[in-house]
């Protein structure tokens, strides 16, 4: 893709997100799959679905719980007095990637999204820690990433730490 039609790609990526971002969840603090039960995320665990949440906090003492399990009380503590409770809760796709994003390549026009297994409605900052996960973490992604998701450095740092455990 040449620059104009990356530019394009980066601006029709911010507009699907900002609408995705405009649906609001069922209950104002809500955490948790479109279909209102419970969420499913790979970060969080392979296996089971969890939640949902009834607010950012409940969905906070859920993450640094195997924190508890594998190490200590007081060390899962410090994670949780890191982790905000006031984000805003946004519809989220929860797995965006090079490769789930359809574009064609001369125009950068979207096409499409696929993988939605894990959209619902998150704290405002996962998209943006969730997309810096695994073989996404690619100097090409980031660059990408940070034209059209607000960076979250900060929790992004500490779920990585939690991601750990």
């Amino acid at each position: 893709m040449d620059e104009e039609a990356r530019r394009a790609a980066q601006t029709g990526l911010r507009k699907y997100l900002d609408e995705l971002r405009a649906i609001p969840p069922p209950t104002p603090a809500y955490i948790g799959s479109c279909n209102g039960g419970p969420a499913y995320d790979h970060r969080i665990d392979n296996i089971r679905p969890c939640g949902p949440f009834a607010s950012e906090s409940d969905f906070n003492d859920f993450l640094v719980v195997p924190v508890t399990e594998c190490l200590s009380q007081e060390l899962a503590n410090q994670y949780r007095q890191q982790l905000a409770d006031d984000h805003g809760i946004v519809f989220t796709h929860a797995d965006l990637c090079g490769d789930h994003i359809f574009v064609e390549p001369t125009t950068g026009k979207i096409t499409g999204l696929i993988d939605w297994e894990m959209a619902g409605w998150w704290p405002a900052y996962w998209e943006y820690a969730k997309s810096q996960f695994g073989g996404r973490y690619q100097t090409w992604w980031t660059t990408l990433v940070a034209n059209f998701l607000h960076p979250y450095q900060h929790e992004f740092r500490i779920d990585w730490d939690l991601q750990q455990f």
